[in-house]
C-alpha cells in the first residue's frame, strides 16, 4: 500500500495533545476570523516551521484561512496553526491519519486508518460512524457532501447518514469542483469520475496507478504519477503528459489553473501554464507528502515532522 496525502485545495480544541496545548491564545474568541498577525516568511520564500510533534510523519495541510490551518499525520496527530505558531490538538484516535479537508474553521473532516473519520466543529474533534476499513482521501463540496476514499470503493455523507459504493482499485486520492463533479484515483485504480453516476476506470495514459488528483472543471484535471515524461498528466477533454522530472508529486495545491504548486519525494513543482518547475525547498531532504493553503500562501508537510511554509 503506498502512503499518500489527500489531495488538493480550493474555536481550537482544547487540553493536551502530544507536544502541547492547542488554547487560541490570548484575547482569542474560538477559531477567530482569519486575520492573522504578520507572517515572519518573507513573500517570495521558504521557510521551515516548528511542529509541536518532534519526528511525526504528516501526511496532509488544509488551510479555512491565514489564521487556521490544520495538518494531520500518524499516531491520530493534529496540529493547528493560529498566530503563526503550531500547536497539538486533543483527539479521539490514535490511528495514523491521512485525509483532511474542511468547508470553514467550524466544519473539518480528517480520516485515517482503522476507521478512522473525525469531525471538527470548532471546539472538538469527535469521532463519526464505525468503520473498519482503512481510509485515504476526504473531500467534500458542502455539508451534506462529503466523499472519503478507501480500498475498493468510497464512501459518502449526504448529511444524515453514510453510503458506500464499490469501485475498483485501492483509492487514495479525491478532488472535485462540485456535487456533479468529482474525481478518485490511486493503486491500480485508473480514474473514476462522478457526475451523478460513476464513470470508472478512466486511463489517462500513463499506467494504472495514481498518487494526487486535482480537477478544476469537469475538463481540467490533473493526476500524477510516477511513470517517466508523464509525471503528471492534464485532462482538458484529452489527456496529455506534462512532465516533472526528479519527482513524484503526492499533493497539489490550486492558486487558479495556470498557477498550481505540488509536492513530493523531496521536492516541490510549480506550473506555471506551460511547464513545471521542481526544485529542492530550503535544501530540503524530508519526504513530502501534503500541501495546501489559501492562494500563493501554503504549507507542505512531510516526514520528520516537516512544516514548509511559502507566500
Amino acid at each position: 500500500m503506498f502512503v499518500i496525502a489527500a489531495c488538493g485545495s480550493p474555536g481550537s480544541a482544547t487540553g493536551d495533545g502530544p507536544g502541547g496545548d492547542d488554547d487560541d491564545g490570548p484575547g482569542s474568541d474560538g477559531p477567530g476570523t482569519g486575520d492573522a498577525p504578520p507572517d515572519p516568511c518573507e513573500p517570495g520564500t521558504w521557510c521551515i516551521e516548528d511542529s509541536p510533534v518532534p519526528n511525526i510523519l504528516l501526511r496532509a495541510v488544509w488551510a479555512a484561512d491565514l489564521d487556521n490551518v490544520f495538518a494531520v499525520g500518524d499516531g491520530g496527530t493534529i496540529l493547528h496553526r493560529r498566530a503563526n505558531v503550531w500547536t497539538a490538538m486533543t483527539t479521539p484516535t490514535t490511528s495514523d491519519l491521512s485525509g483532511l479537508w474542511g468547508l470553514s474553521a467550524t466544519d473539518i473532516w480528517a480520516a485515517g486508518e482503522d476507521g478512522a473519520l473525525l469531525h471538527y466543529d470548532g471546539d472538538s474533534w469527535t469521532a463519526q460512524g464505525s468503520f473498519s476499513t482503512d481510509f485515504g482521501g476526504i473531500w467534500a463540496s458542502g455539508t451534506d457532501d462529503v466523499w472519503i476514499t478507501h480500498a475498493g470503493g468510497v464512501t459518502h455523507w449526504n448529511g444524515q447518514q453514510f453510503d458506500t459504493t464499490a469501485l475498483p482499485g485501492e483509492l487514495f486520492a479525491i478532488s472535485g469542483s462540485g456535487p456533479t463533479d468529482v474525481w478518485v484515483t490511486g493503486e491500480t485504480a485508473n480514474v473514476h469520475h462522478y457526475t451523478g453516476t460513476w464513470t470508472t476506470s478512466i486511463d489517462p495514459g500513463a499506467g494504472a496507478t495514481y498518487f494526487a488528483i486535482l480537477a478544476f472543471a469537469p475538463a481540467d484535471v490533473w493526476v500524477s504519477t510516477f511513470t517517466p515524461n508523464k509525471q503528471t498528466v492534464h485532462f482538458t477533454g484529452s489527456w496529455t503528459p506534462e512532465p516533472a522530472t526528479g519527482t513524484t508529486f503526492q499533493s497539489f495545491h490550486p492558486i487558479n489553473s495556470d498557477d498550481i504548486w505540488a509536492a513530493g519525494s523531496a521536492k516541490a513543482g510549480h506550473w506555471t501554464g506551460s511547464s513545471w518547475a521542481v526544485e529542492t525547498p530550503a535544501g530540503n531532504n524530508a519526504q513530502m507528502f501534503g500541501i495546501g493553503g489559501i492562494g500563493g500562501s501554503f504549507w507542505i508537510v512531510g516526514s520528520n515532522a516537516l512544516i514548509l511554509h511559502r507566500r
